[in-house]
Order: C-alpha cells, then structure tokens, then sequence
C-alpha cells in the first residue's frame, strides 16, 4: 500500500510546505506488516518585527529591536520504520523506530531569559535586564516506540511505552495505558493513565547571571527543562441510536520540575 500527501499551512508570520509518503507490505498471510513513512517540510518564520539577535537586550517600549533580518527558513527530514504483528487471536503488537533532523533557524523567537544580579551583591537575584534566546541551528531526534494491544475477558488493554532522544541532551520515557470495559449495549468506559519524564536540554538556563560570559545557546523554555507530567483521564460512550455514538471525556494533568 502506497499513501502520498502534502501540506500548506499559512499564518501571518509562518509558512509551511512539505510532502509526505509511505510504504506498507503484508506478509504471513496479512499478520505481519512492515512500513516505511518519510516526510520532508520546510518551514519559513517571519515573526513580528523581525529575527531577533540571540542574546541581545530587548529593549524598553518604544526601543529600537535588535534584529538581523524579517524572516529565517529551516528544514525538516521525518523517517519512520514500523512493523505491525498479530500475535494471537487475541493480541496485535506494533514496534516504531522514528528518525527526524531539523536544520535552520530552530530559536523560537518569542523567549527571552532573565540576567540577574550575582550571587553576592546588594540585589541578588533580582533582573538586570532581558535577552534573547538563543539555539543550536541542528537538532537530530531518535525515539523508539512498542505498544501491544490484547483482548482480556471482553475488554481492550492497550499499553504502549516510548523512549526518546536527541543532539540536545534530552532524552525522556512515556508510558500509556488504556483500558476499555465494555458495559453492554454499546456502552463503554475507557480510563487512561500516562506518566512522562524527561531530562533538560544541555543549553537549558532558567536565567542568566550578570558579569558572566555568555554560553554558546541557552533557553529558558520550560518544554526544554527536565520534568515529569502525568495524566489520568476517563472516557464514556454513550451510543445514541445506530446511527449516533456520543463520547464524554475528561482529564487531569499535571507537571512537576
């Protein structure tokens, strides 16, 4: 099976084109699938104002800002390897191997750190000023991905774990849980359980210190810093008629680090 497929997306400061495709084989009497998926995008931001200049001081309202152009490109490579395999009557397991290289302008433009005073001084701690983030302009990702799902007693267990890493220094684990108990009739109940972890990335500062030389990169976003998040989520179907199913659904998250 061969799937072909493509994207524009278009916003006032972000333009996006990109293709994919992907490549499905069955063997063993359809219980083995193995596939090959690749996507290619290339991304031009233009974000208001202009590109600012890593590092440097953003100024008061009215200031003049530091930039060094209106827009920046950057390009992005996805690979993925899959194989799908029914086990059983009962049991289907699927394994992922996934690839991605982004290249270009890879800065969100929109953070800024904090320089505080040092530790010593009358004021320590407090800001000085603001400044501009400032990233690595590669970044290569792997992660490895398995999920089973299996028929127990007339219900769906669904498990999946994820292991992720990159150039960065970030790597993190996922694990995620579903479990549907049939109610008869059409109805259903599906809790969800999912535990994230991550280690920060090795330019991650949640401020910088005045005085001190500047590192190469370094950000304050805190989807870079090391942290754990769980959710926990409940899901009910209610089925209407034949023709009509309706889905309530509600969860709980939370972030820690």
């Amino acid at each position: 099976t061969l799937t072909l497929g493509g994207h524009v997306s278009s916003e006032y400061d972000y333009l996006s084109l990109g293709g994919n495709a992907s490549i499905t084989r069955d063997f063993n009497r359809k219980n083995t699938t193995v596939g090959l998926s690749a996507a290619f995008s290339r991304d031009e931001i233009s974000p208001e104002g202009g590109i600012p200049i890593p590092f440097a001081v953003m100024p008061l309202s009215g200031g003049t800002l530091p930039r060094e152009g209106s827009s920046d490109t950057k390009t992005v490579i996805d690979l993925v390897l899959s194989l799908t395999q029914i086990v059983d009557r009962n049991t289907v397991a699927q394994f992922n191997y996934s690839f991605s290289r982004g290249t270009g302008y890879m800065t969100d433009p929109f953070k800024v750190l904090s320089v505080v005073e040092p530790e010593g001084s009358d004021n320590a701690g407090d800001p000085v000023e603001y400044v501009y983030e400032g990233r690595p302009d590669t970044r290569t990702k792997h992660a490895l991905f398995g999920r089973a799902r299996r028929f127990v007693l007339g219900n769906a267990l669904d498990l999946s774990y994820r292991y992720f890493w990159d150039d960065w220094g970030i790597n993190s684990h996922t694990v995620d849980l579903f479990y549907r108990q049939h109610l008869g009739g059409g109805h259903a109940l599906e809790p969800h359980l999912r535990w994230y972890h991550q280690s920060e990335a090795d330019f991650y500062r949640a401020f910088l210190v005045d005085g001190e030389s500047l590192p190469a990169n370094a950000s304050a976003d805190y989807r870079l810093a090391q942290f754990d998040a769980y959710t926990a989520g409940l899901q009910y179907y209610l089925p209407i008629n034949r023709q009509i199913n309706l889905t309530i659904a509600g969860e709980y998250y939370i972030q820690r680090g």
